[in-house]
């Protein structure tokens, strides 16, 4: 009975969690929970490109190794965004140990054009990809934007938001029309959320 009870209350609140900026939902394994913890349940790509911008072009970005410090400076706090679940890796991992099959939908989901390769079939696979170096550590020198998610004219360029295709980090990225030359920086670390 108490579970039933239990099973009941966890549906009804994850019915009243569904809102248009944060669908979250529970994870239950055994009675456990992988719980989003406030996370939005998918990126607004839109909020974090103008949450970047802002952060670059009031020279915020300049000393900051991630976006994350310095974006939500100065901005109401009833409009900042948690870090939504697909750039937490840490999460992602304990949510791949509890219930494979939908996380790694969700990822596939995600990602989205960014990712061009087979999905991976199983826990490991997928743990394989949340673990690529970075471009940069790897050596790259530079991120790959090839599948943005949504971008902004402005001036002599534009603004793009996505996903690095080839390491999947989170990336804002400035592109100048003239010279085709680019900037960009790093949303989050995603190995620390």
């Amino acid at each position: 009975m108490a579970a039933v009870v239990a099973a009941w209350l966890v549906e009804g609140k994850d019915s009243e969690e569904e809102t248009a900026m944060g669908k979250q939902r529970k994870y239950l394994d055994r009675g456990r929970k992988i719980e989003l913890e406030g996370r939005p349940y998918e990126v607004d790509w839109m909020t974090l490109l103008g949450a970047g911008r802002s952060a670059v072009q009031r020279g915020r970005a300049d000393g900051a190794a991630f976006l994350s410090e310095v974006m939500w400076e100065g901005v109401d706090p009833a409009v900042v965004t948690p870090r939504p679940a697909a750039l937490d890796y840490p999460l992602m991992r304990r949510w791949l140990d509890v219930n494979e099959d939908e996380a790694i939908d969700y990822l596939m989901d995600e990602w989205g054009l960014a990712f061009d390769e087979p999905a991976p079939e199983n826990a490991s696979q997928a743990n394989e990809l949340l673990e690529l170096e970075d471009c940069i550590t790897a050596g790259r020198g530079a991120h790959m934007l090839s599948a943005y998610q949504r971008s902004l004219p402005e001036g002599t360029g534009t603004w793009f938001v996505g996903y690095c295709s080839d390491c999947l980090r989170a990336i804002l990225m400035w592109i100048d029309d003239a010279d085709l030359s680019s900037r960009w920086w790093p949303f989050y670390d995603q190995e620390s959320a």
